[in-house]
């Protein structure tokens, strides 16, 4: 009696080891995972969406604008870097200002940074994209502070219009 409650036993085990057993309530020929998936979204926001500088003279250097800084937030649902650019002026007068690195004759310089002592990421902006901040995480922040040097030569005094274009990608 003892052996035929072992062999049993052993029966037992064996069958509860057996992967056909222990999936005969659940044999099927096909099956099924759903797999879900959510896009990438890259969006920042800028607020304000203008600054302004005061009157400038020619040859004013480091001219700080009103308010001093802009904030660019991550509006996507991923972490992104920004690029940032400047470019030529647009003006109602008849001279525009052309970017770069050394003001000159109707040529002018914009910095940014993002910090007010203009010591942390300062890039003088050309009318191509520069790597400004990396990794920034859904909803965080980056100030952008800028400033000016001016022509040394203005030969038309219309305001002009100085572009600065912030550019998100994924990181």
């Amino acid at each position: 009696m003892k052996r035929f409650i072992i062999l049993l036993a052993l029966m037992g085990v064996m069958f509860a080891m057996s992967p056909s057993t222990a999936m005969a309530g659940h044999l099927a020929d096909t099956g099924l995972v759903n797999a879900t998936v959510t896009p990438a979204l890259v969006s920042v926001g800028l607020l304000p969406t203008s600054v302004a500088y005061p009157p400038v003279h020619t040859s004013d250097t480091n001219v700080l604008p009103d308010p001093l800084s802009f904030v660019a937030t991550n509006l996507g649902n991923v972490s992104i870097d920004l690029d940032i650019k400047g470019g030529n002026s647009t003006t109602t007068g008849s001279t525009l200002w052309t970017i770069a690195g050394t003001a000159g004759n109707n040529i002018y310089k914009h910095t940014a940074a993002s910090d007010s002592g203009f010591t942390t990421d300062v890039i003088v902006l050309t009318a191509s994209n520069l790597a400004f901040k990396t990794g920034i995480a859904k909803l965080g922040t980056v100030s952008v502070f800028l400033k000016l040097d001016a022509p040394t030569i203005i030969t038309s005094p219309e305001e002009q219009t100085l572009p600065v274009t912030i550019t998100a990608t994924a990181t």
